[in-house]
């Protein structure tokens, strides 16, 4: 974890790991690395405002619920464009696998991208997803801030 915690503001990350992993650390005297930009008071202070701001504001749920009417609208928006092959995602990370040109073309998920953009929408555009030169993917990731009206805008009409 990283820009989440910091809220994209100021350098700081964590690292989870599961009680094996944990047992192990403590069995061999912990963790023993040392830097001088560890430990930062007013990074470790933003890391905290930021996840009281995340339970106080019920963030978490607003991106599982906009996350959920995201796909939705996208798999029934998608459904009648024949070069969409899928729709899935996780939260407000959703992605669109695009059934597009060869290697050999001009890249699909880059115009897809740049179309996008002129009228207002940012996505990511990634070439060779399948195994580094073929597969187009289009990735939303709004912000989860996101109220309905973003996710419905972000969705084409059925």
């Amino acid at each position: 974890m990283a820009k989440g915690l910091g809220s994209g503001y100021v350098p700081i990350s964590a690292v989870l790991a599961g009680r094996r992993v944990t047992e192990r650390v403590k069995k061999s005297g912990g963790w023993k690395n040392s830097h001088t930009y560890q430990n930062h008071p007013v990074c470790c202070a933003v890391a905290l405002k930021v996840m009281q701001t995340i339970e106080r504001d019920r963030l978490l749920e607003n991106v599982r619920e906009r996350g959920e009417q995201l796909l939705r609208e996208l798999r029934e928006g998608m459904r009648s464009i024949d070069i969409v092959s899928d729709v899935r995602g996780t939260g407000l990370f959703v992605g669109l696998d695009i059934d597009g040109p060869s290697a050999s073309q001009p890249r699909l998920s880059a115009r897809i991208k740049d179309k996008a953009f002129a009228n207002g929408l940012l996505v990511a555009g990634y070439s060779g997803t399948i195994d580094g030169i073929e597969g187009e993917s289009i990735v939303l990731t709004p912000a989860s801030l996101a109220c309905s009206f973003l996710t419905y805008e972000a969705c084409p009409e059925g």
